[in-house]
């Protein structure tokens, strides 16, 4: 495989050294991020080759996949013997690895491919190969140039051509466990399929521990565009040995997408709200459902469970939160779970939009991550149920009571508001008057507190000083005790005349 696909390869930032030597580099992007996102519009055009395309919808042609395994095998040799003879320079040094030499698993694969070769067709393929031959020597004396060729090459071999050798492998019904031959290019010793991704970040890190100053680094990226250009150049050529019709990376074809909207419209439309730990355990295990989120935007990957699965390259990121990883192109676990990640430039934010918008396509948003504390609280509870007693607050100085200066306010005997005489033949004060206690909401209505109506009825209808207080009397109680007063007098004096008569 030429294409470098799969997303968040570069290594965790904990990896990479301090410079010391070029200041200006100590906060800068890590050498793989920045050339990953500087390359991504090529990156994607080698994703959206139709003769790409035909592998992932296995509807490929063997004539054409046939002379694509003679021009990599031509490709990687040479590469392979430009890289052997620098391997001493620095820069070579920290990527070389024979391990991942792939000429001769191409030679291996070509035993069964070679009979389906049409040796008429592939004039077009053998000029392309040429063409990147050329440019691989003129290349292969500057070591910064010469490891572009092998940054990507073989990164795209155990990221991308992972998805490749499956749909190859099931295509030809090659039991790849038992024989691989017919997808040995895929295939690394010491490195199990499902952990090429582990792989992949070796090599980054290791790129990343190479001092470059920025004028190298633009350099590089603009040797990487020219490789792209070569590489699609290659596919472009075996796509017109036998035009076939494929299928998106990310299988976004019209008629799926159509179908898959009008899926999800028919379907009832989930609004889960997990915090991330209750995520964490959609992971996929023993088969179960798999999730994953975008800026806290819930995406189910379960369909995806190659990938994301227990077994996939990418398992890492199953019940977790990717928005760093994405915008990063990196699968350290420190960047994890940082929902609230806002990309810190341009060509981040436009790396994260790309990645995010290929996920959005092809999987369903079921929900969103919340905060613990959101959690606690019941969706769509009765308002009942949220409604919480407020606390007792204590009284302030403004709030307090005080003593009225006129007389007027609160009767300490009686607790009655008015001027009363009482107050001052014995000398005590009254104290002001309370404000009214403040009313409780109640579903956007002001409705008085029933404990402070109860308080009042209490403190006023009950109180015996009240009662006998004669400054709260009614005008029908003074008549009343005027009335009683007069016919107790006249009962007195008829009952003294009595007495004494």
């Amino acid at each position: 495989s030429s294409l470098f696909c799969v997303v968040c390869t570069s290594p965790p930032l904990a990896h990479r050294p301090a410079m010391t030597k070029y200041t200006n580099l100590a906060t800068r992007k890590g050498n793989c991020s920045f050339f990953l996102q500087k390359t991504g519009k090529e990156h994607t055009a080698t994703m959206e080759n139709p003769f790409m395309q035909a592998i992932y919808a296995k509807n490929y042609d063997r004539g054409a996949y046939a002379a694509y395994l003679v021009s990599q095998e031509a490709l990687f040799s040479e590469l392979e013997k430009l890289v052997e003879a620098k391997k001493d320079d620095p820069i070579i040094q920290a990527v070389y690895d024979e391990k991942l030499h792939r000429a001769s698993n191409i030679a291996e694969d070509r035993k069964y491919w070679d009979k389906f070769a049409d040796e008429s067709k592939e004039e077009g393929v053998r000029k392309a190969t040429a063409a990147y031959d050329a440019a691989l020597q003129s290349h292969g004396s500057d070591p910064k140039k010469l490891v572009c060729h092998h940054f990507l090459q073989y990164n795209a071999v155990l990221s991308g051509g992972q998805y490749l050798s499956k749909m190859i492998a099931e295509s030809e019904e090659i039991d790849a466990a038992t024989d691989p031959t017919g997808v040995k290019f895929y295939f690394f010793d010491g490195v199990a399929p499902n952990k090429c991704a582990g792989r992949v970040q070796q090599y980054m890190r290791a790129l990343d521990e190479v001092e470059l100053t920025d004028e190298e680094r633009a350099e590089m990226v603009t040797t990487m565009a020219e490789v792209y250009k070569l590489t699609l150049a290659v596919m472009d050529e075996c796509f017109k040995m036998a035009p076939r019709k494929g299928k998106a990376y990310n299988s976004n074809d019209a008629a799926e997408v159509a179908a898959k909207a009008a899926a999800a419209k028919a379907a009832p439309k989930e609004n889960l709200r997990l915090t991330l730990g209750q995520m964490r355990k959609f992971d996929g295990a023993d088969g179960g459902r798999i999730l994953l989120s975008v800026q806290g935007k819930i995406l189910d990957v379960t369909s995806g469970a190659d990938n994301y699965g227990p077994d996939g390259s990418y398992n890492m990121f199953a019940g977790h939160d990717i928005t760093k990883n994405l915008a990063m192109y990196d699968t350290g676990d420190e960047f994890l779970d940082q929902p609230d990640y806002q990309p810190e430039d341009e060509d981040t934010k436009e790396s994260f939009d790309s990645w995010y918008e290929m996920l959005a396509e092809k999987y369903p948003e079921v929900g969103v991550i919340v905060a613990e504390k959101e959690q606690d609280l019941p969706e769509a509870a009765p308002e009942s149920t949220l409604r919480q007693r407020k606390p007792d607050v204590a009284k302030t100085d403004a709030t307090a009571e005080k003593p009225s200066a006129n007389g007027e306010g609160k009767c300490p005997i009686s607790g009655k508001e008015g001027v009363c005489p009482i107050t001052k033949l014995t000398g005590i004060q009254m104290s002001a008057k309370k404000e009214p206690a403040p009313e409780e909401e109640n579903g956007g209505k002001k409705k008085k507190s029933i404990l402070s109506k109860r308080s009042a009825a209490s403190s006023e209808d009950e109180s015996l000083l009240y009662l006998i207080c004669p400054l709260h009397w009614s005008t029908q109680q003074m008549k009343l005790l005027a009335i009683v007063y007069g016919v107790g007098v006249g009962f007195g004096w008829l009952l003294r005349g009595q007495l004494m008569g």
